[in-house]
This record gives structure tokens, sequence and C-alpha cells, in this order.
């Protein structure tokens, strides 16, 4: 099914207005082709998804709202479920709070900011945007609907 027929379905079956639109979709893919992310989402077990200020620049995209819809997808683009954003914050990676980095899925907070700061590193090469310390990540705390 595609990500429209996906939304429509959803649309009808929640009761919204059919003009309510979703703001984007959103595979929480690893690099290495795993998704433990989807996984952790569909369980309940992810409620933020993180992504530095820079990165939103370049989509050249308005954060979103609360009460704003995404579709979770798989790798293959397959929609798997809905979300609502309940909220948004921003940190820089050493002032990120533990609590938000559990329920972006991180298990331990210093391997979480290893990993990010070296994601970070990855995405600011092929952006092509100077990395800073005082960079933001946006922290996009949602639930599954």
């Amino acid at each position: 099914m595609d990500i429209d027929e996906y939304w429509s379905g959803f649309v009808k079956k929640e009761g919204l207005h059919k003009s309510t639109p979703y703001f984007m979709a959103v595979c929480f893919d690893e690099s290495d082709g795993s998704q433990p992310m989807l996984r952790m989402t569909l369980e309940g077990r992810k409620t933020v998804w993180c992504v530095s200020s820079e990165y939103w620049k370049w989509l050249e995209e308005d954060l979103p709202e609360p009460g704003d819809f995404f579709i979770v997808t798989d790798r293959e683009s397959e929609p798997m479920c809905v979300c609502e954003v309940s909220g948004i914050s921003a940190y820089t990676l050493d002032q990120a709070p533990e609590s938000l980095i559990l329920a972006d899925g991180g298990e331990i907070a210093g391997i979480w900011r290893e990993m990010m700061g070296k994601k970070l590193k990855d995405e600011a090469k092929r952006l092509r945007y100077e990395l800073k310390d005082d960079m933001l990540l946006v922290f996009i705390s949602f639930e599954k609907c």
C-alpha cells in the first residue's frame, strides 16, 4: 500500500477531516540496513525522534508542531504506523537529558552521545555544514497512534 492510501485509511478510521495533512513520512532505518528503531517505535518504546537543526535547515521544512502527524515507514517505504507529535525541544549534544536519550532508543546516555556524535560528523560531511559544539539537536516527542 502506498503512503497516501495508508494515510487516507488512517484519516477515515480516526474520523479526522479528509483534508488533515501529515507533515512527512520517515524511515528510522539504520545505516547498516537494520531497523531496531522501527521495531521499538511499533512496540511503543521509541517515543522521540532526534534530528540535527542543520538537517532541518537542509530539508527546508518547518518543524512540526504538537498535534501534527507523521508516518513511519520501513526501508522499502511501506507505511508501518502513524505518530502524533506531542512536543518539541532542542538541546546541544552534551546537554540532552537522559530521559530524551532513552526515549530516542538509547540505552546508555554515553554510548548514545558517542553514536550521535559520529552520525553528526557523517551528516555534516554529507550535507556540507560545519559541525559546532553548540549546534542544537531537535527532539520531536511523539505518540504512536
